[in-house]
């Protein structure tokens, strides 16, 4: 967990997508008002399949990271958050695993992935993880926006 700790994102522009794009909307969208994410849009799915990308929620316990350290696959596992929706809940670990520099990039193969990870903070199950991510560096940003963009359809019809 140590190697998670204090990485710099590389440049300003990175840096500002991180605490704009990820930590403010969260802060100043997300946890202000959690409704209106539609996770089955055909624009995310189309994503999830040609990126390859494994989308999980997970019920019982995530395994340590030290398990996906051989992993070539790109995923997402995490526990739903706060009675949060899918998209959410990934917000709200996304959030916290930038916010608290527990993110790093890594090589596999030809692929510049970056992995993600969130732990419980209190209670009984405290230190144990509730989302590991491994994501291609290059596509974050298509896949935050793609899950935006789901709210602001949705709540655009609502209207």
């Amino acid at each position: 967990m140590d190697a998670f700790m204090n990485i710099i994102p590389n440049g300003d522009k990175e840096l500002l997508f991180y605490y704009k794009d990820i930590i403010l909307y969260y802060e100043n969208e997300v946890k202000r008002n959690s409704k209106g994410f539609r996770s089955q849009t055909k624009k995310f799915v189309d994503f999830l399949r040609k990126e390859n990308l494994h989308f999980i929620v997970q019920q019982g316990t995530i395994m340590s990271p030290s398990s996906y350290e051989t992993c070539e696959e790109s995923f997402v596992i995490f526990k739903n958050a706060n009675g949060y929706s899918r998209f959410a809940s990934f917000f709200y670990h996304l959030r916290n695993a930038f916010a608290h520099g527990r993110f790093l990039k890594r090589t596999i193969g030809t692929g510049v992935y970056i992995l993600l990870e969130d732990e419980v903070k209190r209670g009984s199950n405290k230190g144990q993880l509730s989302m590991i991510a491994q994501i291609p560096i290059k596509k974050i940003g298509e896949l935050v926006a793609i899950m935006k963009e789901s709210r602001k359809q949705s709540t655009d019809n609502q209207s």
